[in-house]
């Protein structure tokens, strides 16, 4: 029984992907190229079809499971950047990608608008917790742009762990999110918007008064003052 021995096995492939996000700037042609410019590559030359063909058939299975194997934090105790007294310190964030301009992707995704209108292609929303210092991916969320972000950070509370310290901006707002980071036991630095009403939850013994800023409501920063606060 012969089997068939392709010119493009899916080992091949795996690294042509990866190539992709070195190369975006440049088509499949391009990649291929730049990924077998050193000497004693395979002479082969494949078209851009048939790199099209080899991608579809390789699926995004293989790749997901390679970033499950290598998200982890990496840096080392003396990292600069990556550590605040001991903790390990990670952030998480949201961003849009704009995908292929297809009918499949236009069903599913749909266009993101804002006030200069209708996006001209297809988006994703992808949020990721990142190792502070080494840039390092520790985990990652995919899905439709219409999805709040809070939701995805959600799901990626499943990454963080004792010992962490959570950086995050004003987009992470809600007590859910915030308990369901909290219950991880990492530690929470977050960064909230202006409309958040601030309520002080202790005082430390060297600071007599709160040391809350400003707030809306009684110009102390906490919403019930600092002595409401202090009982």
């Amino acid at each position: 029984m012969l089997s068939r021995v392709r010119k493009l096995p899916s080992r091949v492939m795996v690294y042509f992907v990866l190539a992709m996000a070195l190369f975006g700037e440049c088509g499949y042609r391009g990649v291929w190229a730049a990924l077998v410019a050193a000497p004693g590559m395979p002479d082969v030359d494949p078209s851009a079809a048939a790199l099209r063909q080899a991608r579809r058939r390789l699926g995004s299975a293989p790749l997901s499971a390679l970033f499950d194997q290598l998200k982890e934090p990496v840096a080392a105790e003396d990292a600069a950047g990556s550590w605040w007294r001991g903790l390990r310190t990670v952030a998480w964030d949201s961003t849009g990608i704009l995908v292929a301009d297809s009918e499949a992707n236009r069903s599913y995704c749909g266009r993101a608008s804002g006030k200069n209108g209708v996006c001209g292609f297809p988006m994703i929303r992808m949020s990721a917790l990142v190792e502070c210092g080494t840039r390092v991916l520790v985990d990652a969320v995919l899905g439709l742009w219409t999805q709040a972000e809070e939701s995805e950070c959600t799901v990626l509370c499943r990454a963080l762990r004792p010992g962490m310290l959570l950086l995050a901006d004003r987009g992470s707002k809600g007590f859910a999110l915030c308990r369901s980071a909290a219950a991880t036991g990492a530690q929470l630095l977050w960064r909230m918007s202006s409309e958040c009403s601030r309520r002080c939850c202790t005082l430390f013994p060297t600071a007599p008064t709160c040391r809350c800023p400003p707030g809306p409501t009684n110009g102390t920063g906490c919403a019930g003052g600092a002595d409401t606060a202090a009982q």
